[in-house]
């Protein structure tokens, strides 16, 4: 039997070989020749180049980045219309908010003036057969569209700048829209039935809170005088046909009496509980006049911009060139 022969490192046999020792290969001579017709091997990696960004982004330009000295300096160089526009607007806003009001050419203070008034104490008997919600029809009365209208015409009241005109549509969509409701009220409040009303002129604002008043109380005297001549001709009417000897109550009695009274349409409804209050309306000047002066300081920046970007324009002359051949195309 054939002995296996011990691994040796200098057996570089293959397993099919018995013994054939395997040359070790020569760089120089396994390496084909190189052939100029065949194709040039690519690398697979880029050789190196210095140190690269890290991430799937490339590295971004330095022309497309801000630079903020620029900036700078366009705002140094249209530090005139970056400093005078503001000053410009600070100067005329104080003009207009604060010397014309203080010289009486202009008026930038808003009144707001109040009036309680309470109903009077219909007697018992007359006030269950008349069946009138007095503050409710005071309120309805008071912030009817046309009795506000008819009233702010009369006292010539001034209402957003628009012309005292009942026929003109944006008058009367002020009116509806925005007066009633926001700048004249009428509220039921503990004291009674308050009227509010603001204003820029106080003096025609009192006139029209006293206006409406009397529109007011006419109207619900009105409509308590046509209920009260009802009652008192049906009484009337009833003691006609009754016995002359027949004894009235005391509450048919007093529904006689009262309803003869009301009827004329002469007692007051509407009184009074306190003279009209004026309060001013706390204005805020300054606040407008700071505005102001910002707004004005971020546009003569965004102007600012604009100049210089105007100014580089000028001077590219195949831009301009472009210009003069679109505007000439244009006409």
């Amino acid at each position: 039997m054939r002995q296996k022969e011990p691994f040796s490192f200098e057996s570089n046999s293959a397993p099919g070989d018995q013994g054939t020792p395997m040359s070790t290969p020569n760089p120089t001579t396994a390496r084909p020749a190189p052939n100029a017709s065949a194709t040039p091997q690519v690398p697979l990696y880029p050789p190196y180049a210095g140190p690269m960004s890290v991430g799937p982004y490339p590295p971004q330009n330095d022309e497309d980045e801000i630079d903020l000295v620029d900036l700078f300096v366009v705002l140094i160089k249209q530090r005139r219309l970056v400093v005078g526009l503001p000053l410009l607007t600070a100067l005329v806003a104080g003009i207009v908010l604060f010397l014309l009001p203080a010289l009486g050419v202009l008026s930038f203070q808003t009144y707001t003036l109040q009036a309680v008034v309470a109903s009077v104490q219909i007697p018992p008997a007359l006030r269950d057969q008349v069946g009138m919600d007095i503050p409710g029809l005071t309120v309805a009365y008071g912030t009817e569209f046309n009795t506000v209208i008819d009233a702010v015409v009369k006292n010539k009241l001034k209402t957003d700048n628009l012309p005292l005109d009942p026929t003109n549509i944006r008058f009367r969509t002020y009116v509806a829209k925005t007066f009633i409701g926001k700048d004249y009220k009428v509220m039921v409040v503990k004291e009674g039935i308050r009227f509010e009303v603001k204003s820029r002129d106080k003096e025609a604002a009192r006139a029209f809170l006293s206006d409406m008043l009397q529109r007011v109380d006419v109207r619900l005297r009105t409509e308590i005088s046509n209920r009260s001549s009802v009652i008192y001709e049906a009484m009337e009417a009833l003691w006609k046909d009754v016995s002359t000897s027949m004894v009235l109550s005391d509450a048919t009695k007093a529904l006689i009496v009262s309803s003869r009274i009301y009827r004329t349409g002469t007692m007051p409804i509407l009184v009074p509980v306190s003279e009209p209050e004026v309060f001013l309306e706390q204005q805020r000047r300054s606040i407008t006049l700071i505005m102001a002066v910002v707004a004005a300081f971020f546009i003569a920046v965004f102007l600012a911009f604009i100049v210089e970007y105007v100014h580089k324009l000028k001077r590219d002359p195949a831009a301009m060139e472009k210009i003069r051949g679109a505007w000439r195309h244009r006409r």
